[in-house]
């Protein structure tokens, strides 16, 4: 059969077909730069087998090698062992229908980490181009984000000479114990019976049940 001509006047099919992939890697390789200046990462996985694909920057963020299969289990094996079990329980969540979630959590440590280092995963459910249910998220490098929060904090609740706590922390830490007692006040007031276990004679406990028989509650302990 002849070969399909293209219409007098109209696009070649080869070289609309090559336009196309042009763009197409042009717009993979700006994915890619725009992956590594933000340190992240992305993945997806089959449901039934944790099998998937991980992108370029995604080994790099989590520190193996380049070419390691992309699946679920390996994820999990890039994690602190202590942290593994936050994610295994996000994937099962995920799959048994929660529409997404997303959380801190600590890579497993190497020679080279003078801090551990945390990454900050992404995780939803959707539909896979040839199986079912498809688990996709993204991995980014949080660790000096995290670092920068927690001394902006200190900075804000701590005395940078003495390293003691200053009046904002104080008025912070004050207004807590307050909400806390008045939380436990009006549960006091609705209540017919207190249930009490106090072991001392001081303190927030001890407190309520003086409170508890100020007000003619009938106080078991």
């Amino acid at each position: 059969a002849a070969a399909a001509r293209p219409a007098p006047g109209g696009p070649n099919p080869c070289v609309v077909l090559a336009d196309a992939s042009r763009r197409l890697r042009a717009q993979q390789a700006m994915l890619t730069h725009a992956e590594r200046i933000a340190q992240l990462g992305s993945w997806e996985a089959d449901l039934q087998t944790g099998q998937g694909h991980w992108s370029t920057e995604l080994f790099t963020v989590l520190r193996v090698p380049h070419g390691q299969e992309s699946s679920c289990a390996n994820l999990l094996a890039a994690l602190h062992p202590d942290d593994q079990p936050r994610l295994q329980q996000a994937f099962d969540d995920v799959a048994q229908g929660l529409a997404g979630t997303s959380f801190d959590v600590r890579l497993r440590s190497s020679d080279q980490d003078e801090i551990p280092r945390i990454v900050h995963f992404t995780i939803e459910a959707g539909n896979g181009p040839h199986t079912g249910r498809t688990l996709r998220g993204t991995v980014q490098d949080v660790t000096d984000n995290r670092a920068s929060e927690a001394h902006i904090h200190y900075l804000a609740h701590y005395d940078v000479l003495t390293g003691l706590p200053n009046r904002s922390l104080w008025i912070n830490r004050t207004d807590q114990a307050l909400a806390i007692a008045r939380r436990n006040r009006w549960m006091v007031d609705q209540a017919d019976v207190v249930v009490a276990c106090v072991q001392r004679s001081w303190g927030g406990a001890a407190e309520m049940l003086r409170y508890a028989q100020r007000r003619g509650k009938a106080v078991l302990s």
